[in-house]
């Protein structure tokens, strides 16, 4: 059982107090979370505990514990998702080890000063203001937001006419979901048109909210490209959708089926999340691609 000395208590509490600071500095209402965010307030967390926690009286357990106990808040209030906290813990270990290697450092270095308490309370109580000026000077940038391509493919054993009157619309889905819907991902569950020409409407539904899509390029059944109006999809303010389209290129008697969705991200630092973004967006197009397939290569 971990026995908390107290040092370790003031650590936790200081880092608690800081991180969720930081996070309420950052969030903007989950519209925007960049690299101060993921970056900067975990760093300076640790920092801040690696001030006031001696490294032999348990420093690492003040770490991990500030970090579940924050997340731990931030998912029971709903302000986050587990799967958002979850994907984010590697960056966040990451930036707060580095932020207590430099509190570390410096407490080695002014250990010996006779003014070295007051130095590390003049330092703790700047870290707030830090932080609020970090993200002060990235949000200009972040609030322009990226866009963010992705596409993929697969071959279907059956005509591009076939493939196309499969894609057109789904009354529903029956293939296995893969494994990122079950922790989170948007289930698309049917998707309808309007009418089968340009300025059509196109609704896909999913468990929660639906997106709806206007027909700009209508060339059956060779290509379909589709303008995101709208998305009533709970969460996640910081992603937005711009656009997508279809692509069927005749192979021989089977036809390749080309997805691209094109997305709106407001997540920094962008190396980090991006992948994750390509992630969840290729789990939508496989999951439709292999009902598409399904349905396609049953038909006679």
């Amino acid at each position: 059982m971990l026995h908390l000395t107290k040092s370790m208590c003031i650590g936790l509490l200081v880092g608690v107090a800081l991180g969720l600071i930081g996070f309420f500095v950052g969030v903007h209402g989950g519209r925007e979370m960049g690299t101060s965010l993921f970056i900067a307030v975990p760093f300076g967390t640790g920092f801040a505990i690696a001030l006031v926690t001696r490294p032999k009286e348990g420093l690492l357990s003040v770490l991990l514990l500030t970090l579940i106990i924050c997340l731990a808040f931030l998912f029971f209030t709903q302000l986050e998702g587990w799967l958002c906290c979850i994907l984010s813990c590697p960056v966040l270990l990451i930036s707060m080890s580095i932020g207590a290697g430099f509190g570390i450092l410096l407490r080695s270095k002014t250990s010996i000063l006779p003014y070295d308490r007051s130095l590390r309370i003049f330092l703790l109580l700047m870290l707030p203001l830090t932080l609020q000026a970090a993200d002060a000077l990235e949000r200009p940038y972040i609030l322009k937001g990226r866009e963010e391509s992705f596409t993929d493919s697969i071959i279907i054993k059956a005509s591009a006419e076939k493939v196309w009157k499969q894609l057109v619309s789904v009354d529903h889905i029956t293939v296995a979901k893969p494994w990122l819907m079950y922790v989170g991902l948007y289930e698309p569950v049917r998707c309808t048109i309007s009418a089968e020409h340009v300025g059509a409407v196109r609704t896909c539904y999913f468990t929660k909210g639906a997106i709806y899509e206007l027909v700009d390029g209508w060339n059956p059944p060779r290509s379909m490209h589709l303008i995101i109006t709208n998305s009533t999809l709970p969460g996640r303010p910081w992603m937005g959708y711009v656009d997508a389209s279809y692509k069927l290129i005749a192979i021989g008697e089977n036809t390749r089926l080309e997805r691209t969705t094109t997305i709106t991200s407001r997540l920094a630092p962008a190396w980090y999340w991006r992948r994750f973004e390509k992630m969840g967006v290729q789990a939508e197009h496989a999951y439709l691609f292999a009902e598409i397939k399904k349905r396609s290569e049953a038909v006679d």
